[in-house]
């Protein structure tokens, strides 16, 4: 902030340089973690092969096995595909992460630049708050960061041909749909808290949040669910190389639509109740209503689902 408004003096060049030597110093860290954990266990299956080879020439006994909880072992199966793919890593964990926290400290600092050279950047926007768009764009906008996930727009075409497997597993198909969609929503977790955090921030009602929160933890759940039926019903699995199917992969842009639609819909909403508190509520009871909706129909047709899986 300093450097900016102090860009024509010494002390401006000076907290230039600090600012650079600051990035260049985390640069420097953020790439000798990788480089000693994330790299070296991204490439453990091929550095250690031979010794797996021999390890598997050994007659295996009975304890040599170890009872674990199928549902554990499960995600730590979906979590050891993602994050072993750096490709994988970045769209289905790194960005939902990173992304929604940039806007807001991008947010923040402009905003924060604005008041100390005397825009009233925040009167408009505060103004809206008083009207049910205010509500749906707080909404839409938790919305916009659920769809930089891609946990679940690739929760089987990421498994490749091995994605028959899924049919021989010894768990529900319902169970498997929803330990993978279990990932994605504890991700974009962060992103609700964040669109919470900052709604309580601008309102200072405590009901309003309460009710915008779980609004959020719903839409991200329906969302998710959404984006799984999505992969299930057009899966990509066909493929050689992980950075080719994400580039080429289709559905991807049925999530853009989707996450245009839902935005639709509660701006729609928005004129036709002026209310915020009818609003919120109606938003509220309409996403338990259509996530009763897909728990049913998932329950009823998981087979049906799951066909185009091998």
């Amino acid at each position: 902030m300093n450097t900016l408004l102090n860009y024509n003096n010494i002390e401006g060049l000076k907290n230039l340089s600090i600012y650079i030597i600051e990035n260049i110093l985390c640069y420097a860290v953020v790439v000798f973690i990788m480089s000693k954990i994330y790299l070296r266990g991204a490439i453990g299956t091929t550095i250690n092969s031979s010794r797996r080879r021999s390890n598997l020439l050994k007659e295996l006994k009975l304890s040599d096995f170890k009872k674990k909880n199928k549902n554990k072992t499960y995600l730590l199966k979906e979590l050891k595909i993602i994050s072993r793919t750096p490709i994988f890593l970045i769209q289905c964990l790194v960005m939902p992460v990173v992304y929604p926290i940039l806007v807001f400290l991008i947010m923040a600092f402009f905003t924060n630049f604005a008041i100390k050279v005397g825009v009233d950047a925040l009167g408009e926007f505060y103004e809206r708050l008083e009207e049910t768009s205010g509500q749906a764009i707080f909404i839409g906008i938790g919305q916009v960061f659920y769809m930089m996930n891609f946990c679940s727009i690739i929760g089987i075409s990421k498994e490749s041909k091995n994605s028959i497997v899924t049919k021989y597993i010894p768990i529900k198909l319902v169970k498997q749909f929803n330990l993978k969609v279990s990932i994605g929503v504890i991700v974009n977790s962060i992103s609700s808290i964040l669109v919470t955090i900052c709604y309580y921030a601008c309102t200072k009602n405590i009901l309003y949040t309460f009710i915008v929160f779980a609004i959020l933890i719903l839409v991200n759940i329906i969302g998710e669910k959404v984006k799984l039926l999505i992969d299930l019903k057009n899966p990509q699995t066909a493929w050689d190389n992980e950075y080719t199917m994400m580039k080429q992969n289709t559905n991807v842009m049925y999530e853009l639509f989707y996450t245009l639609l839902v935005i639709g819909i509660l701006y729609i909403t928005s004129t036709v109740i002026k209310n915020i508190s009818a609003y919120l509520i109606f938003v509220l009871a309409m996403t338990i209503i259509v996530n009763m909706i897909i728990n049913k129909y998932i329950n009823k047709k998981q087979s049906f689902i799951f066909r185009k899986v091998f």
